[in-house]
C-alpha cells in the first residue's frame, strides 16, 4: 500500500491518495479551506477506515473474516465480529430490496442465518462471499459521514474510477463535474453535475469482462453496457449500478421505487 498526500497552502486545498488499498485506488481532494492539520487528521481517519474494511471484506486476503468464513467447513458455526455481522445483515436485506439480484454468495445464499448466540450457520454446501459489489460503496458511506464529523462541506472521493461522492460544490462553481467515458472507444458518454451526492458506475471493460454474474442463472454478463446510478447514500448506488447491468426493465423500474435515487442511466 503507498500513500500520498500534499497540501497546497495558498489554495488550502488537500489532496491525497492510497494506492492498493481493497485492490484499486483511493483519491480525496478537500477544498473547504481547513488547515493542514485538519485535513491530515481527516485523511487519517480515512485511511484507517479504510484498512479496518479490507481486513473484514477482502477474500482475496487469507486473514480477513470473510475468507475465513468462505474456508468453513460445511453444516460448521462461524462467530463473526460486529461489524462483519452487520454488514451480511445488510446484504440480506438488499437481496429482498432487489429481488435476488444483488447476492454477495452468487448463488442465492444470501438469506443468512444466524443462531440465537450470533453465530453464522455454513449451509450443508458450503458458503462462498464476495464484497466486491458491497465495500466500495459500504467504505464511501463511512468516509461521507467522516467528512461530515469534521464538517467539511466541500471534498471529492474518487475510489477506483467508479466510485465517487461528491460533497457540497467546486470551490470555483456549482457542482463537481464527471465525464463518463465508454470503456469501449473512449467517447464521453455524459457529463454529470454533481452536488452532495454518490455516483456509482459498474460494467465491462476491454480489459476486464465476464466479472458481473446473474445470481438466478450463474450467468456472466458480457454485454458493453455502462451502467450508472447517482443517489444520496454511497452504498445504494454501488449496489444498484451492478444489479442495473442484469436487471431487465421492468426489474429496474420495479426496484428503483424502493431507493432514493436522484438518477439512473444505462448506456
Amino acid at each position: 500500500m503507498e500513500v500520498t498526500s500534499s497540501y497546497i497552502s495558498d489554495r488550502k486545498l488537500f489532496l491525497a491518495s492510497i494506492t492498493g488499498i481493497m485492490g484499486t485506488r483511493f483519491e480525496i481532494l478537500m477544498a473547504d479551506e481547513a488547515d493542514r492539520n485538519t485535513c491530515t487528521e481527516i485523511f487519517e481517519t480515512i485511511e484507517a477506515t479504510l484498512v479496518r474494511i479490507d481486513a473484514v471484506a477482502n477474500r482475496f486476503d487469507a486473514a480477513s473474516e470473510v475468507s475465513k468464513i468462505n474456508s468453513s467447513e460445511p453444516m460448521s458455526m462461524v462467530y463473526p465480529g460486529p461489524e462483519l455481522a452487520a454488514i451480511l445483515a445488510q446484504c440480506r436485506d438488499y437481496a429482498l430490496r432487489t429481488d435476488g439480484l444483488f447476492d454477495v454468495t452468487l448463488e442465492g445464499k444470501s438469506d443468512f442465518v444466524f443462531s440465537d448466540d450470533g453465530a453464522l450457520v455454513i449451509p450443508n454446501d458450503g458458503l462462498r462471499i464476495d464484497l466486491g459489489g458491497f465495500a466500495k460503496g459500504y467504505a464511501m458511506k463511512h468516509i461521507r459521514q467522516i467528512l461530515k464529523d469534521y464538517g467539511m462541506e466541500r471534498a471529492f472521493v474518487n475510489f477506483g474510477n467508479s466510485s465517487i461522492c461528491a460533497v457540497g460544490t467546486h470551490p470555483y462553481g456549482d457542482s463537481w463535474k464527471v465525464s463518463l467515458p465508454d470503456p469501449f472507444t473512449g467517447k464521453i458518454l455524459k457529463v454529470f453535475d454533481l452536488n452532495d451526492v454518490s455516483m456509482s458506475t459498474s460494467g465491462n471493460t476491454p480489459a476486464y469482462r465476464g466479472h458481473i454474474i446473474d445470481p438466478r442463472t450463474g450467468e456472466r454478463s458480457m454485454s458493453d453496457r455502462t451502467a450508472v446510478i447517482i443517489a444520496p447514500d454511497a452504498l445504494d448506488a454501488e449496489i444498484l449500478s451492478t444489479v442495473w447491468i442484469i436487471a431487465e426493465e421492468d426489474e429496474r423500474e420495479k426496484i428503483s421505487r424502493r431507493f432514493d435515487i436522484v438518477e439512473a442511466c444505462l448506456f
